[in-house]
């Protein structure tokens, strides 16, 4: 149901992992504004900020995850995932120049201070997506998550006019 889905969120969005004697894995599956307090250990929490961080010009845009000890330093691994549909994803640690991330996990093992932060920069910038099979010939918008078409009320395709069909 809705409510036990949405009951779910907290526990979706970060998690920890790590087998007993092992670096603490922590993840960080949703980019959303968020805040999470996580045992590493027995001994340690992690807390984790995730919010936009306003500034830079042009299509991406990025958001700053904020890492804060209790006891510092620690060594752990922040598993970060990337959704498929973000290009372009660089990201940066303080102030280490930007290095580019494949879709999927940013994997980043490494000894955290008490307050480091880690910025990802996602191309937000809108994307054309060609139909196939049934839906040769339509287009539809893609810009992050969300999926943009044109359609009647009944549900029949709606003719748009481009200007250069050959690049749809």
């Amino acid at each position: 149901s809705g409510a036990r889905g949405i009951s779910w969120m907290p526990s979706i969005a970060f998690a920890t992992g790590g087998e007993q004697g092992r670096t603490p894995t922590v993840y960080v599956n949703l980019l959303g504004e968020s805040r999470a307090t996580l045992a590493l250990d027995s001994a340690n929490t992690v807390t984790l900020e995730i919010g936009r961080k306003p500034g830079r010009p042009g299509p991406k845009r990025e958001i700053a995850i904020q890492v804060r000890l209790a006891n510092t330093p620690k060594r752990f691994k922040l598993m970060v995932r990337v959704p498929p549909y973000m290009h372009n994803v660089e990201y940066s640690i303080g102030s280490e120049p930007d290095k580019p991330v494949k879709a999927g996990w940013l994997e980043l093992e490494r000894e955290w201070a008490g307050n480091d932060m880690l910025v990802l920069a996602l191309d937000m910038a809108p994307q054309t997506v060609k139909g196939e099979y049934e839906q040769a010939g339509r287009v539809a918008f893609t810009y992050g998550p969300m999926v943009f078409v044109a359609e009647e009320a009944d549900g029949t395709t709606t003719s748009l006019a481009a200007s250069r069909p050959e690049e749809i």
